[in-house]
């Protein structure tokens, strides 16, 4: 290769630290000709964990996966998975079916992007800009990338992957005194101010609704006893809130992960349903219809039923009974095959949905996947059975859960179903925004789409891409040396709130065109000189 190319990465999360574990990978053996340089742009103290996954946020915020289901060297260069790092790094946490504290995995992720900056550091020239990009413009048949406190930096290729950072957050009209809009990062959310023995809702019953029960109970010194299975006992602190009051449109907790080792309907090995699954969508002329006649099939469930839980007229009955589901000692239920079939059928929905097999359904698609979220993608079951401890131990309480209407009061908050009235001091938002980026993106991507770089898909609030993550311009087009990677993508593709390395190609994909522009350009210059 001939004269120097400039490669900007906009975001060192997890999402662009695997982009740039393939890019050494695929820029390996081109030296010693390449002359690459390799900017890296992230605000945030973390490089590779990014702040889901900040090393110094508590411990008692824990991995959304079990520990096995981690592995950020999977299917690239050789390096440990979560278990067996953690076996040397953390071994009373290194139990494959547990969850780690997520501050664990952020030390895991940050690791990993060091051995990734060294491999590419004897290919490539690094530089690290530690300062939030404000501004990307096009000109000259480059890109001018302007942060808050650096200086413009001038690339020929660039991938956008800055996560949850890419929509501004929604509105809730609930807004003002003693409302906590978000609770990441956990020490600057306020939570803190909630006073001991007070009332408090809770927007949301997922999750993120999980990890604020979390902070204001075993966050203030309360601990979970776990001599009592599969439900642990609370032991309070006497610094928790007198009540926390989780509520949302349904009123029903997702339904947690099964714990692997007590697993409990099996239904199929995942690879066998994948198969399955795309055998079912294979040349479908109406592809949801036919994914819901798969899911049908496959797990017996009825799909309409699918929104049911056991006990659903009593959620505190329901949580816990859901708890015994996972760990086994309730027997299963149809949702349990379900979910099943969904978890192990979905790198084929995935694939699919990046195939644009779904584009003129894409609504309907959304649909249901939002109602298989519930069921197959819920907490561990470790997670779960703490918060049905503090739901048996009367800290949360779930009846107004079901979609009370929610007004202000002189003091605080009422929540009304119409059969239940709480009265709360502190409002809490738990919801966290959408994939996409809706309505009101970040002002990155605010101006890319008013300068026509980038477009909404024609189906959803995401940003439009081709498969090999090439950005959709406004002309329909794709945009020269422009990528987009992860959430805000929504629409054009499916299923990024993860840390798999195996369910999406596309860092993978982004590397190899990368490169192979690389060496176009290079030979472009090399004529012209």
């Amino acid at each position: 290769m001939g004269g120097r190319y400039a490669i900007g990465v906009v975001g060192a999360g997890p999402k662009g630290t695997y982009a740039l574990d393939h890019l050494a990978t695929r820029l390996e053996p081109e030296r010693p000709d390449a002359a690459v340089d390799v900017h890296v742009f992230e605000p945030h103290r973390d490089l590779g964990a990014g702040p889901v996954y900040d090393v110094r946020q508590p411990h008692y915020l824990r991995l959304n996966y079990a520990n096995d289901q981690v592995d950020m060297w999977k299917g690239a260069a050789s390096g440990p998975s979560l278990v067996e790092w953690l076996q040397s790094h953390h071994p009373d946490l290194a139990s494959a079916h547990d969850s780690a504290p997520r501050a664990v995995v952020g030390e895991y992720l940050c690791e990993g992007f060091e051995r990734i900056v060294s491999r590419l550091e004897r290919i490539a020239a690094i530089h690290l800009h530690r300062s939030t990009v404000s501004q990307i413009r096009r000109g000259n048949g480059r890109w001018t990338i302007t942060s808050v406190d650096d200086q413009p930096v001038a690339v020929d290729s660039l991938l956008i992957t800055t996560g949850h950072e890419s929509r501004r957050p929604r509105r809730t009209g609930l807004e003002g005194p003693n409302y906590i809009g978000s609770i990441y990062p956990i020490a600057e959310s306020g939570l803190d101010r909630i006073a001991a023995g007070s009332g408090v809702a809770v927007r949301g019953l997922g999750l993120t609704a999980i990890d604020v029960a979390l902070a204001l109970t075993e966050g203030r010194g309360g601990r979970f006893d776990h001599s009592t299975a599969p439900i642990p006992t609370y032991r309070r602190s006497g610094n928790e809130p007198g009540v926390i009051a989780a509520y949302s449109r349904t009123g029903i907790p997702m339904t947690p992960k099964p714990w692997q080792v007590h697993a409990t309907h099996v239904v199929a090995p995942a690879a066998t349903i994948a198969q399955w699954c795309t055998d079912a969508l294979r040349g479908a002329h109406e592809p949801v219809a036919a994914l819901a006649a798969f899911l049908d099939e496959a797990s017996s469930v009825p799909v309409a039923d699918s929104t049911r839980a056991a006990a659903v007229d009593d959620p505190h009955r329901a949580v816990g009974h859901a708890v015994g589901v996972a760990f086994g000692t309730e027997p299963p239920t149809r949702d349990a095959a379900l979910a099943e079939v969904w978890r192990g059928a979905y790198p084929s929905i995935v694939d699919a949905a990046v195939s644009r097999l779904f584009d003129e359904q894409w609504d309907e698609l959304a649909l249901l996947a939002r109602r298989m979220e519930r069921i197959a993608f819920g907490p561990p079951a470790v997670n779960a059975a703490r918060f049905a401890a503090l739901v048996e131990g009367g800290i949360v309480d779930l009846r107004a859960a079901r979609n009370p209407r929610v007004s202000r009061t002189t003091s605080g908050f009422t929540l009304d179903t119409g059969i239940v009235t709480r009265r709360v001091d502190t409002l809490v938002n738990a919801v966290i925004a959408p994939p996409g980026v809706g309505g009101e993106p970040s002002p990155l991507f605010a101006r890319l789409l008013d300068d026509g770089h980038v477009r909404r898909t024609g189906h959803g609030e995401g940003i439009d891409v081709d498969r090999d993550t090439r950005a959709i311009g406004r002309d329909g087009r794709p945009t020269p040396g422009l990528a987009v990677i992860g959430r805000m993508t929504d629409g054009a593709t499916l299923g990024n709130d993860t840390l798999s390395r195996t369910l999406h190609d596309f860092p993978e994909r982004w590397a190899t065109t990368c490169v192979a522009d690389i060496r176009r350009t290079s030979d472009d210059r090399r004529v012209t000189a």
